[in-house]
C-alpha cells in the first residue's frame, strides 16, 4: 500500500469500516457517565485498534472481529453493549476517547464516529 493510499484509508475508510464506533447519548463531557448506543469494543492499547483497522481493510471484518475476541480473552480489550454506561476519562484527538467502567480502574480506548 503506498503512502497516499494509507492516508486515504485512514481519512476516508476508517469511519466507514469502524462499524462499531462509540456513540454516546447526547453530549458527554470528560468525567460524565454516558450510555453508548451500539455495541463497541475498546482496548487498553491504541495499537490494537490500529491493528483491528488494518485487519479489517486487508483481510475481512470477520477476521478483525476474531482478533478483538482474542484480545478480549487476554484481558487487553473489552466488548461493550448498547446501553452500557462508561465514564469519559479523556478525548484523544478527534477520533478516539478513553473510557472507564464505573467502579473499575481499567481504561479502554475506543473509536469515535
Amino acid at each position: 500500500m503506498s503512502f497516499s493510499r494509507e492516508i486515504f484509508a485512514a481519512a476516508v475508510l476508517i469511519p466507514i469500516l469502524a462499524g462499531s464506533p462509540a456513540r454516546a447519548l447526547g453530549s458527554c463531557e470528560v468525567g460524565d457517565l454516558c450510555a453508548i448506543q451500539g455495541p463497541q469494543f475498546g482496548c487498553k492499547d491504541s495499537s490494537l485498534i490500529k491493528r483491528w483497522i488494518d485487519i479489517n481493510i486487508e483481510t475481512s471484518r470477520e477476521a478483525a472481529e476474531a482478533f478483538i475476541a482474542e484480545q478480549e480473552k487476554a484481558g487487553i480489550c473489552a466488548q461493550f453493549k448498547a446501553g452500557d454506561h462508561l465514564r469519559i476519562v479523556r478525548y484523544i484527538g478527534m477520533r478516539r476517547v478513553e473510557v472507564q467502567r464505573p467502579g473499575e480502574t481499567d481504561r479502554y480506548i475506543m473509536l469515535l464516529k
